[in-house]
């Protein structure tokens, strides 16, 4: 019988009920590139979620991983003043707005991740919310997925190299046989269900 191994680096897992985890390629073959209408128009147009991750979903896209990062980066550090208000946002809007100027003030990782990207690429960076958003950011995740933002090669290769993604998951939820990706394609979730209901 032959076994085979994955080791992945810097892989962020945890034994939650909800865990996500980014999957950073090797080497430097950096191979993706943001939307090309956002490079022609010089402009990178994120867009945060009004709630948190909570699906079977792998993002390929460099703007669904810097956007998810950005969360999981300003969810962490919110974390441990929970109880206490966080960034308020213009109320009562009609429109999208775009909080990524709010939280680069707040946020140093975020401002650093944004000033790296518009330096090393040429383009300009908007996150937009929402009007019914009030601002939450929530990975959905128990754990705290941070760091990625003030590490430029690091984000460089989450962004950029085909081997790199996000995965994220159903809080309390076992995958099917396969995940959608941002790309509208399915990959192998790596689980099978036996017939009496057993997971392996």
């Amino acid at each position: 019988m032959i076994m085979k191994s994955s080791i992945r680096d810097r892989v962020f897992e945890t034994n939650s009920s909800s865990s996500h985890s980014v999957t950073v390629a090797e080497g430097e073959m950096f191979d993706r590139t943001f939307d090309k209408a956002a490079i022609r128009s010089g402009v990178v147009v994120l867009q945060k979620p009004p709630s948190e991750y909570d699906e079977w979903f792998r993002f390929y896209k460099p703007e669904n991983i810097l956007t998810f990062l950005i969360v999981a980066e300003v969810e962490a550090r919110q974390f441990p003043d929970w109880d206490k208000a966080g960034i308020e946002f213009p109320s009562g809007r009609t429109k999208d707005i775009d909080i990524l100027p709010i939280l680069c003030e707040h946020y140093p990782n975020v401002a650093s991740a944004i000033e790296f990207l518009t330096k090393e690429y040429g383009l300009k960076f908007r996150m937009m919310m929402g009007p019914n958003d009030w601002g939450r950011f929530d990975t959905g995740d128990l754990g705290h997925i941070e760091g990625y933002l003030g590490d430029h090669e690091l984000l460089k290769r989450v962004l950029f190299c085909s081997g790199s993604f996000v995965q994220t998951t159903e809080e309390n939820g076992w995958p099917g046989e396969t995940v959608p990706t941002d790309l509208g394609t399915v990959v192998d979730s790596g689980y099978r269900y036996r017939g009496n209901g057993a997971i392996y």
